[in-house]
């Protein structure tokens, strides 16, 4: 019964205005290569809830950006969310569009405390069971970087356990393992990009992916 109540779909242009008006809003959306795109690229099934959500315009403009400047390899970027707009669906979305392609070794969604890496496994989880793993520590994470799994492709990790894994001084030579992959291309998505990684951090990510793009 609740569901009645629920505020009405809106479609918007990339400058987030509004499109109400009826002609607008057919031409804009029911575009049968827009239409088709909705219904397979940007509905997520939340299966436990057997429900089809559709991302709202900011977050496909979002993903959009996100995917092609990965395609064209155009560098970093970032997204700007508030709080409550659905950044882990776009990060999700972003990420499960990248999971096909063969040109990227792996994607890491890189959150900044241990309580949202659980959240967000859990999130992403619920969009699609088992998709994401718990990295229980940090030679977890190293044998899923390392992985030819195609599970594996799609990692969430917190910035301590990647920044252990990055640390020539740490007592495992995680940094050296991780050799393999230096002339990969990777894909970083970082959660709360202004407080989860700077200086010595990001200068180690830099060092050992040259050819990553990261995205906060």
């Amino acid at each position: 019964a609740d569901e009645r109540f629920l505020p009405l779909y809106q479609w918007a242009a990339p400058d987030n205005k509004k499109i109400t008006h009826l002609d607008d809003f057919a031409e804009a959306f029911l575009a049968k290569c827009t239409l088709a795109e909705m219904i397979s690229r940007y509905t997520v099934l939340i299966q436990s809830e057997r429900k089809l959500m559709m991302m709202r315009p900011y977050q496909i403009y979002a993903v959009q950006a996100i995917v092609d400047c990965i395609q064209q390899n155009r560098g970093n970027g970032y997204i700007w969310h508030t709080t409550g707009s659905g950044k882990t669906l776009t990060s999700f979305k972003a990420s499960t569009l990248l999971k096909d392609n063969p040109d990227i070794e792996k994607c890491l969604f890189v959150v900044d405390r241990k309580d949202l890496d659980r959240q967000t496994r859990q999130e992403f989880n619920r969009f699609q069971p088992g998709c994401v793993e718990e990295n229980t520590n940090t030679e977890t994470l190293v044998q899923r970087l390392l992985s030819d799994d195609y599970t594996d492709k799609v990692i969430v990790t917190t910035i301590q356990k990647l920044g252990l894994a990055l640390d020539a001084n740490h007592r495992q030579p995680y940094r050296q393992w991780l050799k393999p992959l230096r002339d990969k291309r990777m894909v970083f998505i970082f959660d709360e990009c202004h407080r989860s990684q700077f200086g010595e951090n990001h200068r180690a990510i830099r060092e050992c992916f040259p050819n990553a793009q990261l995205f906060g």
